[in-house]
């Protein structure tokens, strides 16, 4: 239960980073407007290139802004996802299945198709696919499934 009290505690943004972000916005915002304003009533190249370079400095400011919010919210929910699944044997988080027994896998695939699968596989239920031996749909030139991996 602690685990889970630490893990509500924790926020994608603190206030700190969401006024960091609205601040560099807005001076991306500012700086882009102020190029605009200046290259609009420029009709040589030469006379927008000043501001044509500013308004690249606002973009890749404004591109900064947006990165460091994604990268402090990733970094907020890594430690809540560790907060919550701190008490969670890691037995339990493996998605390693136990063996099947091959002679009780059925595998199943059509005439024309390029994979064969598991008779459990989602793609293949509701299929009227006979089944065969691994050997047979591999000399037809199938290969396994990338989901079911039969």
């Amino acid at each position: 239960m602690a685990s889970r009290d630490r893990a509500q505690t924790f926020e994608p943004w603190t206030p700190l980073a969401v006024l960091l972000w609205a601040a560099m916005s807005l001076l991306a915002g500012v700086l882009i407007f102020i190029c605009w304003f200046y290259a609009s009533g420029k009709t040589q190249y030469n006379d927008q290139r000043p501001a044509l370079n500013l308004a690249v400095l606002g973009a890749i400011v404004a591109t900064a802004g947006g990165a460091f919010v994604c990268l402090a919210g990733r970094r907020a929910v890594g430690l809540r996802r560790q907060a919550l699944l701190a008490d969670i044997p890691v037995a339990l988080l493996s998605r390693s299945v136990a063996p099947l027994d091959i002679a009780l896998l059925t595998l199943v695939g059509g005439a024309g198709l390029n994979r064969y699968h598991r008779s459990d596989c989602d793609l293949s239920t509701g299929r009227n696919w006979a089944p065969a031996d691994r050997e047979v749909h591999e000399q037809e030139g199938r290969t396994p499934c990338g989901v079911c991996r039969p």
